[in-house]
């Protein structure tokens, strides 16, 4: 729950979502620049479109990866490098495996409920998710 999520693990978040790949993705700017060629391909979520309850700090690291990928694409189109934001919803990963996935800890009772609810969802999707074996 955001209430309840560390400044710290949001930093966390967005040094992965949105920090590395601007980084990258400035690192790579000048010789597709000077190749007057290039496609950048940055990984969003369906969560950068519609936030979702317990979902607080990913849903906003992926907007700003929306809207990043949207306003260099428009800095970059005059030198023939485009940019597409790839948005995909669930599909069959280890994304919500205990391996990958980290939820933040509640502090606050009355989300206990509601919290258990979001991660029971998720668990019973996991590797059950739409997509390829």
């Amino acid at each position: 729950m955001f209430e309840d999520t560390s400044l710290k693990e949001i930093r966390s978040q967005y040094e992965t979502n949105v920090f590395g790949t601007m980084a990258l993705t400035q690192a790579i700017i000048p010789y597709m620049r000077k190749q007057h060629s290039g496609r950048i391909i940055n990984i969003s979520s369906v969560s950068g479109y519609k936030g979702v309850f317990g979902a607080a700090t990913y849903a906003s690291s992926k907007f700003t990866v929306e809207g990043f990928s949207q306003a260099i694409a428009e800095e970059l189109a005059p030198f023939g490098v485009f940019v597409t934001a790839v948005s995909p919803g669930f599909f069959r990963t280890d994304f919500l495996d205990v391996t990958s996935v980290k939820y933040s800890k509640t502090e606050n009772s009355d989300y206990e409920k509601p919290l258990a609810e979001f991660r029971e969802f998720h668990d019973n999707r996991n590797h059950t998710q739409a997509g390829d074996r």
